[in-house]
């Protein structure tokens, strides 16, 4: 099976928004200056080994038990406290890393180059088992119980105990595309379901005692006469806020399913390889393009979107108080009025590596990990 892998950012972004051989692609849109309406300031920050080491990982840091865990390419784990960014320790696992972190119980769990998933004890860190998977993969497990869950690029959803890493049950996506992009959805647990997104554009609901399919849903139909074209990849982080859930396809469609029976509540075209947020009353993505848009999350109707970052090849959106917040390929943040959609402000949090990992809030801030391994903190003034 093909996948587009092992390119840098740039260029990967370059083939995802390539989708016919005629395509122009336009420049990416120079920075206008703006007039600040919100500014952020540091709290702290850390450098925490390679970062993603010029590749195009999903390295995802955890919390767990008050402490903040996080990891680089090369197997440096390390970890923080959240607030001041004080270091409590580091371990260097010496490992090619390709996805992380899951936590639960004082264990962390990761994902290597070489197709094996591991669990790490966080007390006496040492890796106390690890266990070979059917392929790589590339996007974090997911605990669940006494479970670990891990969604590998050949269509696999796995499910391993998390003590001892046997295998408990194993599901098969049997109709995987001959291409898929690099990446996959963040599983997520919903009652005693385990969510996935496939790279055939479904979402599917899995029994969590058996990996049992309970249903089904396509979010996009393949298009096009090339493969590139035909892409469909459900690569976003499926999304559950109030039991509802929201999924977004690259080249498809972004819905609200009923998370009981896979019903689409509404459709409404759209497209996205980044997860996609959920503010107040709307939902908001970031398209190949380089547009950022909200929908309505009652109907899906498009509320604004903002053309001013054409083709920077934007990343994953994040909620922060009233605003929107998303990272561009130089490394810089945009910050968005939530209602209207104007850039109130921009901060650079790393260097012009760019950001990949998503950015996510807890105790009042904002965390950023850079492509470059800076992880750092930032409030408002």
């Amino acid at each position: 099976m093909a996948f587009i892998r092992g390119i840098g950012g740039v260029l990967l972004a370059l083939l995802l928004a390539a989708c016919s051989a005629d395509d122009a692609r336009p420049p990416p849109a120079e920075l206008q200056s703006i007039k600040p309406e919100v500014t952020l300031e540091r709290a702290w920050w850390f450098d925490v080994g390679v970062g993603s080491a010029e590749q195009i990982l999903d390295l995802r840091p955890v919390f767990m038990d008050g402490v903040l865990y996080v990891v680089d390419a090369e197997g440096l784990v390390t970890a923080l406290e959240p607030v001041e960014g004080e270091r409590l320790w580091k371990e260097d696992l010496e490992r090619s890393i390709t996805a992380g972190l899951a936590a639960n119980q004082g264990l962390l769990f990761l994902v290597e180059e070489a197709g094996k998933i591991m669990a790490f004890d966080t007390a006496t860190r040492e890796i106390i088992w690890e266990a070979a998977l059917t392929s790589e993969s590339v996007v974090k497990p997911l605990t669940v119980g006494d479970s670990v869950v891990v969604q590998t690029i050949d269509g696999r959803v796995t499910a391993l105990g998390q003590k001892d890493g046997v295998k408990r049950w194993e599901y098969l996506n049997t109709t995987e595309p001959s291409l898929s992009l690099r990446g996959d959805a963040v599983p997520l647990l919903f009652k005693d379901s385990i969510i996935a997104g496939l790279s055939n554009g479904t979402v599917v609901s899995l029994s969590v005692r058996s990996g049992e399919l309970q249903w089904e849903q396509r979010v996009a139909e393949a298009k096009g006469r090339t493969e590139l074209e035909r892409l469909i990849d459900v690569d976003s982080a499926i999304f559950m806020v109030d039991n509802r859930l929201f999924a977004v396809a690259y080249q498809g469609r972004l819905v609200e399913l009923d998370p009981f029976s896979g019903t689409v509540v509404w459709a409404t075209e759209a497209s996205s390889y980044s997860d996609l947020s959920v503010g107040y009353n709307a939902l908001f993505i970031t398209t190949p393009a380089g547009e950022v848009a909200a929908f309505k999350r009652d109907g899906g109707a498009r509320v604004w979107s903002n053309n001013e970052l054409a083709y920077r090849y934007l990343g994953a959106p994040v909620v922060w108080q009233s605003y929107v917040v998303l990272p561009d390929f130089e490394g810089y943040m945009h910050v968005l009025n939530q209602t209207d959609g104007r850039i109130v402000g921009r901060f650079r949090p790393g260097d012009e590596d760019g950001i990949r990992v998503p950015a996510f809030v807890a105790n009042d801030l904002i965390y950023i990990y850079s492509n470059d391994g800076t992880l750092s903190a930032w409030r408002q003034e």
